[in-house]
């Protein structure tokens, strides 16, 4: 049987950055309809907000926020990818890109060895482990 996606792309970004902003009370849709920036810099207002740059206007204040973004994106990247595209290397790769793209600037601290641990910690728990090396191993 073919895989049909749950999610369009379309749905999909629309609903991880819905997530991401909803401490803000705004969502997609409030972005989408912000006015576009003007292409002479003189009339450009720092007062008003524009669509090509909301995301440098909001911040993930806390790791806790961005970690139940990130478990929120690989449970969302469920109903969007199909089972064989689920393994780590896919989902952190597609999460890096998105979060490189669309996702928030970070308003805190935090150190690389952290966002490793996050990072494993989040798709072991949306994923579960599937370690089947360590396990023949630790059988002998």
């Amino acid at each position: 049987m073919a895989y049909v996606k749950k999610l369009t792309d379309k749905e999909f970004v629309k609903k991880v950055i819905d997530f991401a902003l909803k401490p803000y009370g705004i969502g997609y849709d409030y972005i989408i309809n912000l006015p576009k920036k003007p292409k002479d810099q003189d009339e450009i207002d720092p007062n008003t907000e524009y669509q090509e740059d909301w995301y440098l206007r909001y911040t993930f204040k806390s790791i806790d926020e961005h970690r139940a973004w990130r478990e929120y994106f690989y449970e969302t990247y469920k109903d969007w990818q199909p089972k064989y595209r689920w393994k780590k290397f896919y989902v952190e790769r597609e999460f890096e890109w998105f979060n490189l793209q669309w996702g928030l600037k970070t308003d805190y601290d935090y150190t690389n060895q952290q966002y490793q641990e996050i990072m494993e910690e989040t798709y072991k728990k949306v994923f579960g482990s599937k370690n089947k090396k360590n396990k023949k191993n630790n059988n002998e």
